[in-house]
């Protein structure tokens, strides 16, 4: 299939990979003819797209007591989901992402004071857990997670998504970072015809007509040499009419598939992270330990 590397957005732009089902590469379905007479159509649009590449849309805010519920039920997730309702077309996938990363490189005999103190700092713990090159620091304890760059036959996407960190304590007194999804972004590049969409629409337009969405949660402890925990990712949209002419299997199955990229992209850019940033925390963390010796 032509999907390239992915999170997104995670994972978020993952959800238009499921128009690669029209013609990829080694992988064809051929539509009813009543849905190609228009024939392809590029839509006129520029590589840099005005205001959307630098602004998040912003998740709409709700009360304490909805997140925690939805936070509960997210990490009730054991394996991949996906759901669709043929009726209005919205469709919901999304998949657990196990995290871990072991034998970091000490130089302490207390490692697991060093560990617990490096999760306590949510701040620079933040600074950890994604690759350097696709995470942006927006504000204490506000984080961008960049992701790859996702190309499909006729779907261009350079999505992101926000996330606020904290740190807090399990009921042993144990510190867990936590994270959760405060905005997204599609970043739209490029775009061609879709199916059951018309061909003058502007990029902006395919996209909101899409109504992408995209929830990320997530929770970390400290291990004797590491840190372990997951993630959950959920992408939401509307699918064109067009699609919802595939059956369940096919549109699961592209689902899956693209779980799969995300899940693989969030586990190798936490190990990055967290192996490239820890000896830099070891370091300050040691010399503030030798400042506080009598």
């Amino acid at each position: 299939m032509t999907i390239k590397r992915c999170f997104s957005n995670a994972i978020l732009a993952a959800f238009c990979g499921l128009q690669a089902l029209t013609v990829t590469d080694g992988f064809a379905i051929t539509l009813p003819k009543t849905l190609g007479r228009s024939g392809r159509h590029t839509l006129s649009v520029a590589a840099s797209v005005s205001d959307t590449s630098s602004s998040s849309r912003t998740q709409q805010q709700r009360p304490k007591s909805t997140v925690d519920a939805r936070r509960k039920e997210l990490f009730s997730k054991k394996e991949a989901f996906f759901s669709l309702n043929r009726r209005t077309g919205r469709i919901e996938f999304g998949a657990p992402v196990p995290l871990e990363t072991s034998n970091l490189p000490t130089t302490t005999s207390s490692s697991s004071d060093l560990i617990s103190s490096w999760i306590r700092d949510s701040d620079a713990f933040g600074m950890s857990m994604w690759q350097e090159s696709h995470l942006t620091k927006l504000e204490q304890d506000v984080f961008r997670l960049g992701l790859l760059t996702l190309q499909f036959v006729n779907l261009k996407f350079e999505p992101w998504v926000d996330v606020r960190v904290k740190t807090v304590k399990d009921s042993k007194g144990s510190p867990v970072f936590t994270l959760q999804s405060i905005g997204y972004n599609p970043n739209p590049k490029e775009i061609s015809f879709i199916p059951g969409m018309p061909a003058s629409l502007t990029l902006d337009d395919v996209v909101k007509n899409l109504d992408i969405g995209v929830e990320v949660v997530g929770q970390i402890r400290g291990t004797s040499n590491g840190a372990r925990g997951r993630m959950v990712y959920v992408v939401t949209g509307k699918l064109p009419s067009a699609l919802l002419l595939f059956p369940d299997p096919l549109l699961r199955g592209a689902g899956d598939t693209i779980s799969k990229e995300v899940v693989e992209f969030a586990q190798k850019s936490f190990r990055t992270g967290t192996s490239a940033k820890f000896p830099e925390y070891q370091k300050k963390y040691e010399e503030q330990q030798k400042k506080a010796q009598p």
